[in-house]
């Protein structure tokens, strides 16, 4: 007579291993956008310090000058990239006493996935200033 045959100890198959890493995957790829969200918002304060440190340089030019500069190689100290390099920094005058600072994240940075502010302006219009687009790509 034949004993029945006892199950022998057995390793992962290939599908098991398979299913595990889609599994993980897909756990990951939810997780990922979460946590990028606070990293994009901790580098906006690049394009931030970057935009306030302007107000100063364009006020130190206009009383130099008695006009506001029109790019930024007109301001002493002022740079076309912000600190850490996530943005490029550019300057619109629209009147005399009225001009805009745009800090755009870079398409080559991290910064460029930050979708809720590509841009991030900082527009000073007789005196007043104006931080834009939205609140939210101020607060840190």
């Amino acid at each position: 007579m034949s004993r029945p045959h006892a199950p022998s100890a057995r390793g992962v198959t290939l599908v098991e291993v398979t299913a595990a890493l889609a599994a993980v995957s897909v756990l990951a790829a939810a997780a990922l956008p979460a946590l990028n969200t606070p990293l994009a918002k901790s580098r906006r304060a690049d394009a931030t310090a970057a935009l306030l440190a302007l107000p100063l340089a364009q006020a130190r030019h206009h009383a130099d000058s008695g006009q506001y500069a029109l790019d930024l190689s007109g301001l002493p100290g002022a740079a076309r990239r912000s600190s850490q390099g996530w943005y490029e920094l550019r300057l619109e005058v629209q009147g005399p006493e009225h001009w805009r600072a745009v800090a755009r994240a870079r398409a080559d940075s991290p910064q460029a996935g930050d979708r809720e502010c590509q841009e991030i302006t900082l527009e000073v219009r007789e005196g007043f200033v104006v931080q834009g687009p939205n609140p939210r790509c101020w607060s840190l």
